[in-house]
């Protein structure tokens, strides 16, 4: 209400016109009305002339520090900006800090960067207020399957885990296939599997996909040199 923002006590019943002498007023509405000069104006009584005020509009800027977002990301996620994740009406004019109180750069390093919750501060500018949004973030490990492997192995062998054959330093709990994609369940024996890539899978965590590595089998026959056996023959010469 534009006449509550006059000094003094002025009276009711007057008439509000903008800069260019259209009427405007009695209430002002921030974001549709145009800041300027507005003239309050009574008209004169039978022994006393008319009177006049004017009061002023500014309005400054308001500030958009965007929605609060909550995150759930993997650790083997690439780093990423956290100003997105409040959403499309997030101004760009603030900045961050991060969960123990130092200042962020606002991208997040899976892996790296501290879990918690950063917040993201616009400075209002007078009479417009100071806001504030955040994003909570926690990360998930991800399930480390290892590295290929392989194994050679006779056909007349003993078994072999073949969780022994990756390399780096695998998860266990994971599920194992064969070259054909049917389950199995590790322990290969040679008498009975057959050569090909053997598949070890370790199920998705949360935001982290499902991780595979493979041991590349081969089975080798025994060599076949055949049966002991005898022969006679009929020789001459010399040497007999």
């Amino acid at each position: 209400d534009m006449i509550t923002a006059l000094g003094g006590t002025p009276e009711p019943g007057g008439v509000w016109t903008d800069s260019g002498g259209g009427l405007a007023g009695p209430v002002f509405v921030v974001g549709t009305g145009q800041p300027g000069s507005f003239t309050y104006s009574l008209p004169p009584t039978t022994s006393c002339p008319g009177a006049a005020a004017t009061l002023t509009v500014i309005v400054s800027p308001g500030s958009n520090a965007g929605e609060d977002a909550v995150l759930d990301v993997c650790s083997s996620a690439a780093p990423f900006a956290l100003l997105p994740l409040l959403g499309p009406d997030a101004q760009l004019s603030g900045s961050w800090i991060a969960p123990d109180g130092t200042a962020s750069a606002g991208t997040f390093v899976p892996g790296v960067s501290l879990d918690g919750t950063y917040t993201y501060t616009i400075v209002g500018i007078t009479p417009c207020v100071t806001v504030s949004a955040t994003v909570t973030v926690s990360t998930v490990m991800a399930s480390d399957p290892g590295s290929d492997g392989s194994l050679t192995a006779c056909v007349t062998g003993p078994v072999e885990d073949l969780f022994t054959s990756l390399n780096g330093a695998p998860t266990p709990g994971g599920v194992w296939t064969t070259p054909s994609g049917a389950p199995f369940g590790g322990l290969l024996n040679p008498a009975t599997a057959a050569s090909g890539d053997y598949v070890y899978t370790l199920a998705a965590n949360g935001p982290c996909p499902a991780q595979s590595a493979t041991v590349d089998v081969t089975i080798e026959t025994t060599p076949d040199a055949g049966q002991n056996g005898a022969v006679s023959l009929c020789g001459s010469g010399p040497q007999y």
